[in-house]
């Protein structure tokens, strides 16, 4: 971490763990790439956060994934927030009751719609369209 330390540019909290987890990635090694994106995460990294997210639920670890997609969204990754907005809607027509595809469907809007505020345009159609469709 020294060769860090020297330049005037600070990273981030958990950048460098980022970067451990997307080489560890490129080198097919998923197990390191979740610990370092975990750690990255815990360091409230944005990006950390999002990996980690996309690894669990591609584990089949949904409630991991979604609380790390989450915690990304809050803390202002748009992609994130349009992510598990995606992923949500898609959950929705699996749900085993409508209690629960409604449940996905509003989380899905409320996510959507952060990540509009935030500046991502095809959230904000999908927000509208979402809108539009409850009305009918």
């Amino acid at each position: 971490n020294a060769e860090y330390m020297g330049s005037n540019k600070r990273m981030s909290a958990g950048e460098h763990e980022c970067r451990l987890g997307t080489a560890a990635l490129e080198k097919g090694d998923q197990k390191t790439a979740l610990i370092e994106f975990e750690k990255a995460c815990d360091m409230r990294n944005p990006l950390g956060c999002f990996e980690y997210g996309k690894l669990k639920l591609e584990a089949g670890k949904e409630i991991a994934g979604q609380h790390a997609l989450d915690r990304s969204c809050q803390l202002g990754n748009s992609k994130a927030c349009f992510y598990l907005a995606r992923h949500l809607v898609l959950a929705a027509g699996k749900a085993k009751n409508e209690e629960q595809e409604d449940h996905s469907l509003q989380r899905a809007f409320l996510l959507f719609s952060r990540a509009c505020h935030l500046g991502d345009q095809t959230s904000c159609e999908s927000a509208k369209r979402m809108a539009i469709g409850s009305q009918q």
